[in-house]
Formats: C-alpha cells, structure tokens, sequence
C-alpha cells in the first residue's frame, strides 16, 4: 500500500493552473484567512522548477506530509469513563503539527537502521519500541530534516527543550485535542467517528494483528489510525488530572509511568475512545505500541 500523504503534486500543470487548484483545495477546508496564507506561503516555499507544489493548511512548511493542528480550547477527559479520565477540564493547546499516521516500520529502519517489530511489513506501524527509542527517532529526525532536536538525553534521563522545533511525543493534551478533531471537532467517541469499526482496528476486527497505516477513514483533521492499531507514545508522565483551566500541559513533574494513548488492535473498543489514558513504563517494549509525533508551527 502506498502510504497517504495530505498534499498535491503538479508536474505537467503551468504554475497559474496549479496555483487555481490550490486555491480551490484550501480555502473551502479552512474557511478563514489562514487559506489565503497558506497559498502565498506555497508560492513562497515552491522547490526549484516548480516540480511540486504542496497544499498547506498553515505558515510553515510540511516535512513529511503531517498535518496542520489548528490550536483551540476543548474540555479535556470523560464524566462517563474511567477515573483517570476526571475530572474534565478546560484546556488550550497552541497549533502543532502531527504525523497523519504512526510512524511506520519502514520509515524507522530507514532512519535507524533496525526493526524491532513483531508484525513485519514496510507500511506496518513500528511496534515493540520504548519510549525512549521514540524519542531517539524524534531527535534523529530532526537531526536529518535541519531541525533543532527537542531533547536533551543522558542515559535514560530526558529533557524538553521547549524552545526547540525538532520533532518530538505528543503532550497528553495535544494527542487527545488532534484525536478528538481539533477545531473541527464532531464529538466522535473515537477519533473520527462513532462507528469504531470505521475508523479502528481494535481486537474484534484485527484479526490479532497490526494493519498498515492509513487504510480506515481518517478523523475531522485528517489522522488516521488515532483509535486502535497500536497504542501511541506520549512525553507525559502519567498522574492525576487537576480541575483548573490549563494552557499547553506537560503532565505530570515525575512518575514511574508515560502515559500511552489511543488503543491497540488487542484492546476492546472501550480503549479506543479519544479520551481513554493509558500507562506503561518507559523502558517497556510490546507489540501493541508505537508512536507518531509533533513539531512545533514553524521551522
């Protein structure tokens, strides 16, 4: 399967045309004036020979086909789900961009010369990989694309460097805020839908194994595979929710566990809800975990 990527490719077309489709693409999925910006940040950003132009939903300039997260305020965690999802609260995340799908096996044993996978297959999600191995991919990645790398590792102690624009895990709230559609939020129960079935592979359809990314429908935003396929890495340590109004959270201070997000294809589909958390110990590696990651708007 070849892998999804959110953009469009204009080889034949003269620049006016191609620059008429652009325009088309965007501004009806934004509906504001960040279309307009995107379209001269295009025009701007053309490689040489104008060979292609890619679509983009925000300033910047897209890697490796993520998306655009537009930032906003949601109400974070469930009155109906599991302790750990309480209480609810007010929480705002500035604008990110994310992986449209989790990394796959084939992009991380380019990069990092190995797979530990169960599951083979080039367009399979990487699984069996820690926490810190997702975050050795984060600031390899960033070292190859130019970027800053976010964090600072000595042995198994890591820092964020919050000034950084490298790649790196998800905060909690960014993964579940990107889950449940962002600004264009439906109020799905899983990410995209309420039909799991439509949008997941959980434990009654995997058939007990993992599925190459990107082939059920994506949520509101365009990320696919948010709920089930494998569980996805975030940087926080895993704690209680506070009550009061936060602005980009990191989590807890300290702790024993990372918090892990979205389901798996072994787990029931009441795991696969946006707001489910999750937990394991940084240091573990199985077959039901993965990641993808962020960066920050621009370079």
């Amino acid at each position: 399967m070849r892998r999804l990527r959110p953009f469009v490719k204009s080889r034949s077309l003269p620049i006016v045309v191609a620059l008429h489709i652009l325009a088309a693409a965007v501004l009806p999925l934004s509906g504001q004036t960040e279309g307009l910006n995107s379209l001269t940040n295009t025009v701007n950003n053309l490689p040489a020979g104008g060979s292609t132009i890619s679509v983009e939903y925000a300033p910047g300039r897209s890697l490796h086909g993520e998306i655009y997260v537009q930032g906003g305020t949601f109400r974070m965690g469930s009155e109906n789900g599991r302790d750990d999802e309480k209480p609810v609260h007010s929480v705002t995340v500035s604008d990110f961009w994310m992986m449209a799908t989790e990394v796959t096996q084939g992009d991380y044993a380019a990069l990092m010369g190995t797979n530990p996978s169960k599951f083979k297959g080039d367009d399979l999600p990487v699984e069996c990989v820690s926490w810190h191995d997702a975050v050795a991919y984060a600031n390899k990645l960033s070292e190859r694309d130019g970027l800053t790398p976010a964090y600072r590792m000595d042995g198994t102690n890591v820092e964020w460097n919050r000034g950084a624009n490298g790649w790196r895990l998800p905060t909690e709230a960014e993964w579940e805020y990107a889950a449940r559609g962002g600004s264009r939020r439906q109020g799905y129960t899983y990410a995209g839908s309420n039909d799991i079935d439509a949008v997941a592979w959980y434990s009654v359809n995997s058939e007990k194994r993992t599925h190459s990314v990107g082939t059920k429908a994506p949520n509101e935003l365009g990320l696919y595979d948010l709920s089930g396929n494998v569980w996805e890495w975030c940087w926080d340590w895993y704690g209680s929710y506070g009550s009061g109004i936060q602005t980009d959270p990191t989590g807890a201070s300290s702790g024993i566990d990372r918090v892990k997000r979205g389901g798996s294809w072994g787990f029931g589909a009441s795991f696969a809800r946006s707001a489910v958390r999750g937990e394991f110990t940084p240091a573990a590696r199985y077959y039901s975990q993965g990641f993808r990651l962020v960066r920050p708007l621009r370079r």
